[in-house]
């Protein structure tokens, strides 16, 4: 449908509003919520350099007597406040304390969390019972026991609401998972009789912004006590220089968006918290806690439910763990049949023995293969041979040959297909390392998947305009609202993309023994090309994992017999994935040489580096043990941190380090390193992590 003048008007003031919310400094509000008080004191904690405007109502002092003054004025308050600040420690982290102060001709019990910004220390203030229920060790302790018996996402995720609704008494709880886009889904939920039901529901990204989810990094909990509570400024000294906008993402008094504070009033919403999720480092989704009444903040209970969110979150990496180990397995199985399989085996003969297998291992309806020269070999359920013929030409002028290319939605996706799909909307395409073409391909593919989302209201946004200008207008209404979503496939899983590259390395061997064998007869010079293709790396030069896999073998032998040690380090490049996106896959292919040859100057002539696929390599570390490869792996994270890159900057690594055990094979050493790898990105990233039982 063409698009008339008012639609295309509509969508750029539309662009414009997005791009103005997604801007908006929500972390530098001015203001924080009224129910606590906030103070800035110097280095050395003599002077108010900035207050609340409320500061009189929580703790009985005006702004005024503390802002400008040469000293403090005298108060037990202000004198037992600085002497709990000048023992906290001077690190950068939010601290937190609960605390006694006097007030008055009373005491009041107050929790405290400060933090170190550029001018000196900030104090957040909120006044509290004096001491917890008794209940909440046993509540804690009963629900924890919940979490760690669900065998199951979804039931722990219903443990998990079940038990922040308790606790906290909110009207509703719901786990809100982030897809690709950042639209969210209500995928667990727990609420009250009298309030509306979201389960199943998604949630447009610009309901939670950018500039949003990165807050959820610096702090993981964000509180709402009153969505309609006025706010309470920050003060500075008057006729001062105006100080800089103040960071308030550490803390939990940050005031609220006037755009959310609508958003909140139209859902029915007036207190709110949420906790945000992680998985291996990266935000996954949020607890949401929506109550339709003001609700005062209760530390005890924020705490408890974060000391849940955790508790669950470890138990769903354990169950996701546990799941992708199974699923491993079952390709490693066929991984290991395929190789000792008859190396004669042609093609055709490959896809005669595993291609139903893999179908079913990676959940498509039929694959392709194209080897060298040696034709398209299709099975089961694919397109066109034109057709795929026309993708493998896509691929080739627009994917890289190093790493797999998938896509859940082919219309939309970069690749032009000329002719139809028949209702195929997956691919995922690998691409096959070959001695005489660089034109080799197995192809997965996955029928269309017709979908109806319910939508929490439309999810189109709508603009609206102040002063003549376009901005973003929170939705008035929640309504159910079903999609219908054509042309996408099931998306594929990490995990599926990297046991199919795998198994695509361990084709190309297959395949690469075949053509050894079919070519044994020509020139030397062939057969020496050959076997260097097999144990070389083509992008890098360096080792590959086949040749890798034969030197663990070599090593664990070696060590059951002349008790030789050996270690293993394994590392990944960090977020090479966004450097990729933003640079191209040449530029990724560029970092992927220059790491290499940096390293190989600089390793032991005992120490065996190589590539372990896409953006993770290995060295094996022969007559090493584990505190000399910690030693070698922090001189490989620092050579590759110094690395100049040129005009593409810097990147960082992420190593995990493991010697080898007795009685255990060398998959097994990789495992326990690779783990230990995730290990240091969930901790940050740059860093060099050995497992938690040899640390």
């Amino acid at each position: 449908m063409m698009m008339t003048g008012n639609d295309k008007q509509q969508a750029h003031d539309l662009a414009i509003a997005l791009e103005q919310c997604a801007s908006e400094p929500v972390h530098i509000p001015g203001s924080i919520q009224p129910h606590g008080c906030l103070l800035v004191f110097d280095e050395a904690h003599r002077h108010i350099l900035q207050c609340s405007d409320n500061l009189h109502d929580i703790i009985g002092i005006r702004p005024s007597e503390l802002l400008g003054a040469s000293t403090l004025p005298q108060s037990a308050l202000l004198t037992s406040l600085i002497e709990c600040l000048n023992g906290l420690q001077t690190i950068e982290s939010v601290q937190t304390r609960q605390l006694t102060l006097p007030s008055g001709t009373q005491e009041q019990s107050f929790h405290l969390s400060s933090w170190r910004c550029d001018t000196g220390r900030v104090v957040e203030l909120q006044a509290i019972s004096a001491s917890p229920p008794s209940h909440w060790v046993d509540s804690l302790s009963h629900w924890s026991l919940q979490l760690e018996s669900c065998n199951d996402q979804k039931t722990l995720l219903q443990v998990l609401t079940d038990a922040i609704r308790v606790l906290s008494r909110y009207d509703r709880v719901m786990v809100y998972r982030f897809d690709s886009d950042w639209n969210g889904q209500v995928i667990s939920e727990s609420r009250t009789a009298d309030v509306d039901g979201y389960l199943g529901h998604h949630f447009p990204a610009s309901d939670i912004p950018p500039q949003v989810r990165r807050l959820y990094y610096i702090n993981p909990l964000r509180v709402i006590v009153d969505s309609q509570a006025e706010a309470s400024p920050l003060l500075a000294t008057p006729g001062s220089e105006t100080p800089a906008p103040l960071d308030l993402s550490p803390g939990l008094l940050r005031g609220v968006s006037p755009i959310h504070q609508t958003y909140l009033q139209n859902m029915g919403v007036r207190a709110s918290f949420s906790i945000a999720l992680f998985s291996r480092g990266q935000l996954w989704g949020l607890v949401a806690c929506h109550h339709g009444q003001h609700r005062p903040a209760d530390p005890d209970s924020l705490l408890a439910a974060n000391v849940l969110v955790r508790l669950a979150s470890q138990r769903r990496e354990l169950l996701q763990y546990e799941a992708q180990a199974e699923f491993f397995r079952r390709v490693l199985r066929n991984r290991r049949l395929l190789l000792q399989g008859n190396r004669q085996s042609s093609p055709q003969q490959l896809i005669e023995h595993h291609g139903k297998t893999w179908l079913q291992l990676f959940r498509a309806c039929g694959g392709a293969l194209i080897y060298e020269d040696q034709g398209l070999q299709s099975w089961q359920d694919t397109p066109d041979a034109p057709v795929i013929a026309e993708i493998i030409k896509q691929l080739q002028a627009k994917a890289s040959r190093h790493i797999p290319w998938y896509s859940d939605c082919l219309e939309d996706s970069e690749l032009s297909i000329d002719g139809s799909l028949n209702g195929h909307a997956g691919l995922l395409a690998l691409p096959l390392v070959s001695a005489r073409s660089s034109n080799s391909w197995l192809l997965f593919f996955r029928r269309e998947l017709l979908q109806f989302h319910q939508w929490a209201g439309p999810p189109k946004d709508q603009p609206s305009y102040v002063d003549g200008k376009p901005v973003l207008t929170p939705r008035q209404s929640f309504s159910s609202w079903q999609q219908r979503v054509e042309g996408k496939s099931e998306s594929w899983r990490e995990v599926e993309i990297r046991a199919a590259q795998e198994l695509a390395e361990n084709l190309s061997t297959a395949l690469t023994f075949h053509e050894i064998n079919r070519l044994n007869n020509q020139l030397s010079k062939v057969n020496e090309q050959l076997q260097t293709m097999v144990r070389t790396d083509p992008l890098t030069g360096i080792w590959n994992r086949y040749y890798i896999q034969e030197e663990l073998i070599r090593l664990t032998e070696a060590a059951r017999r002349y008790n030789h040690p050996f270690s293993v380090i394994f590392f990944d490049i960090d977020r090479f994935k966004d450097f990729n996106d933003q640079h191209g896959h040449q530029a990724g292919d560029r970092v992927l040489r220059s790491i290499s040859e940096c390293l190989q100057s600089r390793l032991r002539s005992a120490d065996i580096l190589g590539r372990w696929g896409g953006e993770e390599f290995i060295i094996a570390a022969g007559n090493t043990e584990q505190t000399e490869a910690v030693q070698l792996a922090e001189r490989v994270r620092e050579a590759v941190a110094e690395l100049d890159l040129g005009e593409l900057g810097h990147v960082t690594i992420s190593l995990g380090v493991t010697q080898w055990r007795e009685d255990e094979d060398g998959t097994s050493v990789v495992n326990r390193a690779d783990e230990a790898m995730y290990q240091a990105k969930a901790e940050g990233r740059n860093r060099v992590v050995v497992p938690a039982d040899e640390a």
